[in-house]
């Protein structure tokens, strides 16, 4: 519910801002955001979001019944800014939430199985990959990458129901999935 909610005051706040754009705003997107990465792991598919809506914005601005010319590369340029800065809020939310503390664990104690250990149950290279470089560089707090690869390993091995059909492991449309191509 939270996810939910969050998600959608992330994407109307978004919209908002596009509409009338301020720092308030802006803030408030990323504030929004922050929560629902904060909610649940699948937040994380805001910032997908929020692009699908710039990009809405920017192709409605280039309709062809509209002689004007294209969108200004300033304007294009602020709303990536803008973008950058609302993911730079919603993260530091995200790490408030975390205690701004990237170990899974206080006092350096280790998590069993090891984060690259825990990352090898997943089963396409490519997420593997860029969840240990997220870590790596400490980009999101550990236990944050250990819920998403979980969510990624779960989403392979359980079975869901959707709309009346029983699976015999994660759909696409209920779990964050790069593509539909690998799945049993």
């Amino acid at each position: 519910m939270g996810l939910s909610c969050f998600m959608f005051a992330a994407v109307y706040a978004f919209y908002r801002y596009l509409k009338a754009p301020s720092a308030w705003r802006m803030v408030v997107v990323g504030i929004a955001a922050g929560l629902a990465l904060a909610s649940k792991h699948t937040g994380i598919l805001v910032f997908p979001m929020l692009l699908l809506a710039l990009t809405e914005i920017l192709r409605r601005d280039q309709a062809p019944v509209d002689p004007a010319p294209a969108p200004k590369r300033s304007r294009i340029w602020k709303l990536a800014g803008a973008l950058v800065i609302i993911g730079i809020i919603s993260v530091g939310i995200l790490w408030a939430f975390y205690g701004f503390r990237y170990e899974a664990r206080a006092d350096h104690l280790q998590i069993n199985p090891p984060f690259a250990s825990f990352l090898n149950g997943l089963s396409r290279p490519r997420d593997i990959h860029l969840i240990s470089t997220v870590g790596r560089w400490h980009l999101l707090p550990e236990s944050y990458l250990y819920g998403l690869a979980d969510v990624r390993i779960m989403s392979d091995f359980y079975s869901s129901y959707l709309l009346g059909t029983t699976y015999p492991h994660g759909v696409w449309s209920t779990f964050p999935q790069p593509s539909r191509s690998n799945r049993r």
